[in-house]
Protein backbone atom coordinates (compact mmCIF):
# COMPACT_ATOMS: atom_id res chain seq x y z
CA UNK A 1 0.00 0.00 0.00
CA UNK A 2 2.90 2.35 0.60
CA UNK A 3 3.77 2.26 -3.11
CA UNK A 4 0.22 3.22 -4.08
CA UNK A 5 0.18 6.10 -1.62
CA UNK A 6 3.56 7.32 -2.90
CA UNK A 7 2.37 7.20 -6.51
CA UNK A 8 -0.83 9.08 -5.65
CA UNK A 9 1.09 11.76 -3.75
CA UNK A 10 3.50 12.20 -6.69
CA UNK A 11 0.56 12.58 -9.09
CA UNK A 12 -1.03 15.13 -6.75
CA UNK A 13 2.23 17.10 -6.60
CA UNK A 14 2.35 17.17 -10.40
CA UNK A 15 -1.25 18.38 -10.56
CA UNK A 16 -0.55 21.16 -8.06
CA UNK A 17 2.24 22.50 -10.25
CA UNK A 18 0.01 22.19 -13.33
CA UNK A 19 -2.80 24.06 -11.53
CA UNK A 20 -0.67 27.23 -11.38
CA UNK A 21 -0.54 27.48 -15.17
CA UNK A 22 -4.20 26.62 -15.93
CA UNK A 23 -7.26 28.77 -16.45
CA UNK A 24 -10.37 28.68 -14.28
CA UNK A 25 -12.00 25.78 -16.12
CA UNK A 26 -8.85 23.72 -15.82
CA UNK A 27 -8.52 24.65 -12.13
CA UNK A 28 -11.89 22.99 -11.55
CA UNK A 29 -10.75 19.89 -13.44
CA UNK A 30 -7.54 19.74 -11.44
CA UNK A 31 -9.43 20.09 -8.14
CA UNK A 32 -11.84 17.28 -9.03
CA UNK A 33 -8.94 15.07 -10.09
CA UNK A 34 -7.12 15.84 -6.81
CA UNK A 35 -10.21 14.83 -4.81
CA UNK A 36 -10.42 11.57 -6.74
CA UNK A 37 -6.74 10.83 -6.19
CA UNK A 38 -7.04 11.53 -2.45
CA UNK A 39 -9.74 8.84 -2.22
CA UNK A 40 -7.14 6.25 -3.28
CA UNK A 41 -5.01 6.91 -0.20
CA UNK A 42 -6.27 4.31 2.32
CA UNK A 43 -7.80 5.60 5.56
CA UNK A 44 -8.75 3.59 8.60
CA UNK A 45 -12.49 3.08 9.19
CA UNK A 46 -13.81 4.65 12.39
CA UNK A 47 -15.03 2.21 15.03
CA UNK A 48 -18.21 3.24 16.81
CA UNK A 49 -17.79 3.86 20.51
CA UNK A 50 -21.26 2.61 21.42
CA UNK A 51 -21.74 -0.16 18.87
CA UNK A 52 -18.43 -1.95 18.54
CA UNK A 53 -19.79 -4.07 15.70
CA UNK A 54 -20.15 -1.05 13.40
CA UNK A 55 -17.49 0.91 11.62
CA UNK A 56 -17.85 4.11 9.62
CA UNK A 57 -16.15 5.65 6.61
CA UNK A 58 -13.72 8.38 7.77
CA UNK A 59 -14.88 10.70 4.96
CA UNK A 60 -18.66 10.43 4.75
CA UNK A 61 -19.63 8.63 8.01
CA UNK A 62 -21.47 5.85 6.15
CA UNK A 63 -21.58 2.48 7.92
CA UNK A 64 -19.07 0.14 6.26
CA UNK A 65 -18.51 -3.55 6.85
CA UNK A 66 -15.59 -5.76 5.98
CA UNK A 67 -17.01 -8.58 3.87
CA UNK A 68 -15.03 -9.12 0.70
CA UNK A 69 -12.40 -7.56 -1.53
CA UNK A 70 -15.07 -5.00 -2.54
CA UNK A 71 -15.04 -3.71 1.04
CA UNK A 72 -11.75 -1.97 0.38
CA UNK A 73 -13.77 1.05 -0.80
CA UNK A 74 -16.74 2.91 0.72
CA UNK A 75 -19.91 2.29 -1.30
CA UNK A 76 -21.08 5.89 -0.88
CA UNK A 77 -18.03 8.09 -1.48
CA UNK A 78 -15.42 5.71 -2.90
CA UNK A 79 -12.83 6.29 -0.16
CA UNK A 80 -10.28 3.47 -0.04
CA UNK A 81 -10.30 1.79 3.38
CA UNK A 82 -7.42 0.28 5.33
CA UNK A 83 -8.71 -2.63 7.44
CA UNK A 84 -5.31 -3.63 8.84
CA UNK A 85 -5.06 -3.44 12.61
Amino acid sequence: MAETEKAVREAMHGLKSLEKSCGKYDDWSVNVTMEMLEKHIPKKPIKARVYYTKTFCPCCDTVVEYKTQASYYCDMCGQRLDWEE
